[in-house]
């Protein structure tokens, strides 16, 4: 660009009076050197200046318009940039730098993760590794507790008092507040892993837990007895019970358990099966011979159910009637499993007059009667119920499977024996209470 010759000295009126022409002109006042005015054929003008750096690159820079800065201020700051570059800075470098680092922020802006996006990424992750049933958990806490709170808020923007005011706000159910911290902590730090969030410690660490009371059942052996008596007596019930269909299949009535169902009962009472283990059971798991379920993928990973004689005569009887070689625990419909029947778990315990409990509650109790059995916090439970931990010596223990196998054969038989010489039938406990029982088998 040639620099027109002529120099003027302008007055801020004469300024304000310039006309355009049909190109781009300059006004130079070069008071600094290489101080003017550039002139747009709109009639835009801009107080400009032009200089070489210590390199001696030509720079151009546009100081503002004219209309909003006056020339005494246009000429100070001229002056001033000047100056920087006598000391061997670029303003037109660092303008162009800094211009370029806010449009690089805004687009990181534009494309951050808030908590609610990166959940869905983690939760695509985290199908690959978890139980469908721990999966289940994380979704529903994530929205009952995490996405209300949280959900909108930008991932590196999120700080521990955020997480801990979500964690206290639940105080009234601090098992459900617990288990959502826990989950958020571990989202969190596999955005750590993944370099979405930029932290030495994971926000969601160091909160403390509330305290949580230890889920305790056991049953007494009256109730044992009357657990396994009301399986009898609902199986047996005829036309309140189970029937076959037209097919063939076994179909369980309003009031009843079919033969399936009984035998699901029977055996998570037997060997401590979690619910997950017992409806997840395939024929190609069950060995007679030693006397073994092998779980494929349980809770804890691969892992062995031990059964005595009674559980072995339950698959036996369930293989005489089966009609597919899949599920143990089959549909009426036939090449599935059977619809989970935990609420018939709630006419056992009417029948029976049993406390309330699940079946979570039921795998507490076995563990509470091997104690009573003489298997006080023992490797040998913990091998038993499938727990994940176990001491070195349940590892040598483990290495052979007749303790456990004697373990819980005498489980079975305390069991059998509290329900033929410890109590009663349920008519005759009926009849003691004055009551009546119905076709359905429940008392008045």
């Amino acid at each position: 660009m040639g620099r027109p010759p002529k120099v003027q000295k302008l007055t801020q009126k004469q300024i304000d009076q310039l006309a355009p022409g049909p190109r781009r002109s300059y006004v130079w006042l070069n008071d600094p050197r290489g101080f003017g005015i550039s002139i747009q054929p709109g009639g835009t003008k801009n107080y400009v200046l032009q200089f070489r750096t210590a390199e001696g690159r030509h720079r151009f820079l546009t100081i503002g318009p004219t209309d909003g800065l006056s020339l005494d201020e246009a000429r100070r700051m001229a002056r001033e940039t000047g100056g920087e570059v006598a000391k061997g800075t670029d303003p037109v470098a660092e303008a162009e730098a800094a211009r370029a680092a806010k449009l690089a922020e805004e687009e990181r802006i534009s494309q951050r993760h808030t908590l609610d996006s990166f959940w869905e990424m983690y939760v695509a992750d985290a199908t690959k590794r978890l139980k469908p049933r721990t999966l289940k958990d994380m979704r529903r806490l994530w929205r009952a507790v995490i996405e209300p709170a949280l959900g909108t808020v930008p991932l590196e923007e999120l700080r521990r008092t955020q997480i801990a005011a979500m964690h206290r706000e639940r105080s009234d159910t601090p098992v459900q507040a617990n288990r959502a911290l826990a989950h958020l902590r571990a989202a969190l730090s596999r955005a750590i892993e993944w370099g979405m969030l930029e932290a030495e410690v994971n926000p969601a660490a160091r909160i403390r837990l509330y305290p949580e009371r230890a889920r305790e059942f056991r049953m007494e052996p009256e109730q044992w007895a009357a657990y396994l008596n009301a399986i009898d007596h609902l199986q047996q019930m005829g036309e309140g019970g189970w029937k076959r269909n037209a097919q063939g299949r076994y179909v369980e009535g309003e009031r009843g358990l079919s033969p399936f169902s009984a035998a699901l009962f029977r055996l998570i009472a037997f060997t401590g099966m979690r619910r997950a283990e017992a409806m997840g059971l395939r024929w190609r798991e069950v060995n007679f011979a030693p006397a073994i379920l092998t779980h494929e993928d349980s809770k804890t990973g691969a892992r062995v159910v031990y059964c005595g004689p009674e559980a072995m005569k339950e698959l036996q009887r369930l293989e005489a009637i089966r009609t597919q070689d899949d599920w143990v625990f089959e549909s009426p419909q036939g090449g599935k499993r059977m619809a989970e029947p935990w609420c018939r778990l709630a006419l056992i315990r009417e029948t029976g007059r049993l406390p309330d409990f699940s079946v979570h509650g039921l795998r507490h109790a076995v563990g509470s009667h091997l104690a009573d059995l003489g298997h006080p916090e023992s490797p040998i439970i913990q091998g038993i119920l499938g727990h994940r931990q176990r001491s070195v010596t349940g590892r040598y223990i483990h290495a052979t499977r007749k303790p456990f196998q004697d373990a819980i054969a005498g489980h079975e038989q305390a069991l059998l024996a509290y329900k033929e010489g410890k109590a009663a039938r349920l008519e005759q406990i009926a009849i003691a209470e004055g009551g009546h029982h119905d076709v359905a088998g429940r008392w008045g």
